[in-house]
C-alpha cells in the first residue's frame, strides 16, 4: 500500500504517463475502469491532447478514491454531521419555490460529484424529503453498502428496476424532491439528443412526470471548488413552458444543461467501468 501512495504522491512523484502505467502493472482490476474513463474522456472531447488526458484520467482515479471515503462516512453520524456542515448550497431559496406541497419537484442531475453528500444534506439538514431513483450493482454486498450509507444518509431510494412512472407520480404528489441521474442508459422512453457533440438517448421520464404532475425540473449539481469545498448548485428551471416544448426540445434542453455541469468539473464525473451504460448510441 505504501508503495502505491508513494507512486501517486509521494516525495519523487512520477510523471502522469509513468504512474498510470505502475498503476496498469500493479493493479490489472483497474485496467478495464482506467480504459471505460479514457473512452468516456475522449468521445466527450474534454481534453486538448494526450498529456492532458493523462492528467484527467489520474485526477478521476484520484477524486473516485477521495469520493468512497467521504461515502462510507455518511454511515456514521458524526462524521456525516462535520461533512454536512461543510456543504454549501447556492440558490435554496429557488428550490424551496420549487417544491409545492401536492407537485413535488424534480432534480435532474448527472453522476458527478459528491451527489450522496448533497442528497444527505438536503434530507437531513435542509428538511427536503429527498427520494432518489439508482441502479443496482453487483455483487450483492456491494449493494448492500450502497444502501446502508445512503439510508444512514436520510435518503429514501428507489431501484431503478422496480420502479414505474406511477410510483414516482405519487412520490411528487406527496410533495418529495425526485432526483433523477441522467446521464446513464436506462429502460423506458427516451428521445435521441446531442451529447457532447454525438448522438445519446435519454430518459423522458422527467418530462412525463413534469406534464403529468405539475412538478417543475430543475437541473443541478454538487462538486468540489477548486478550493476544495464541496457545493451544490442548481442552474436551470423547467416549468410550464415544457408543455410548448414537447419532450424532445425539453431533453435535448436538459442534456445541454447536464453536459455543461460535466464540463466544470469534468474529473469528478463518475464513470461507469462498463463504457455501453453511458447513454451515447454505439458508434457505426
Amino acid at each position: 500500500m505504501s508503495s502505491f501512495l508513494d507512486a501517486i504522491s509521494g516525495p519523487r512523484p512520477l510523471e502522469d504517463a509513468e504512474r498510470i502505467a505502475w498503476i496498469h502493472r500493479r493493479a490489472p482490476r483497474l485496467i478495464q475502469k482506467f480504459e471505460s474513463t479514457r473512452e468516456a474522456y475522449e468521445r466527450a472531447c474534454l481534453a486538448n491532447n494526450p498529456a492532458e488526458l493523462d492528467r484527467l484520467v489520474l485526477e478521476n482515479f484520484r477524486y473516485t478514491c477521495s469520493y468512497y471515503a467521504r461515502f462510507a462516512q455518511l454511515s456514521i453520524r458524526w462524521r456525516r454531521t462535520n461533512l454536512q456542515r461543510a456543504f454549501q448550497v447556492e440558490c435554496m431559496p429557488l428550490l424551496r419555490d420549487a417544491l409545492a406541497p401536492a407537485k413535488g419537484a424534480i432534480l435532474v442531475t448527472p453522476h458527478l460529484g459528491d451527489f450522496d453528500l448533497a442528497g444527505s444534506w438536503l434530507a437531513q439538514f435542509a428538511r427536503v424529503p429527498v427520494i432518489s431513483v439508482v441502479d443496482t450493482v453487483t455483487p450483492r454486498i456491494r449493494q448492500s453498502f450502497f444502501d446502508s450509507c445512503r439510508r444512514a444518509a436520510g435518503l429514501s431510494l428507489r431501484y431503478e428496476s422496480q420502479t414505474r412512472l406511477s410510483h414516482l407520480e405519487a412520490d411528487l404528489r406527496g410533495g418529495n424532491l425526485l432526483v433523477l441521474m441522467l446521464d446513464r442508459r436506462v429502460r423506458g422512453p427516451a428521445a435521441e439528443v446531442p451529447f457532447f457533440g454525438s448522438s445519446a438517448l435519454l430518459s423522458i421520464a422527467p418530462y412525463l412526470l413534469s406534464i403529468r404532475t405539475g412538478a417543475p425540473i430543475l437541473t443541478g449539481a454538487a462538486t468540489f471548488t477548486p478550493e476544495g469545498s464541496p457545493q451544490g448548485r442548481i442552474t436551470s428551471v423547467h416549468g410550464p413552458e415544457i408543455q410548448r416544448l414537447g419532450p424532445q426540445a425539453t431533453t435535448a434542453a436538459i442534456a445541454r444543461q447536464i453536459e455543461n455541469l460535466i464540463r466544470s468539473s469534468p474529473a469528478q464525473w463518475h464513470i461507469p467501468t462498463d463504457p455501453q451504460q453511458l447513454p451515447w448510441r454505439p458508434s457505426p
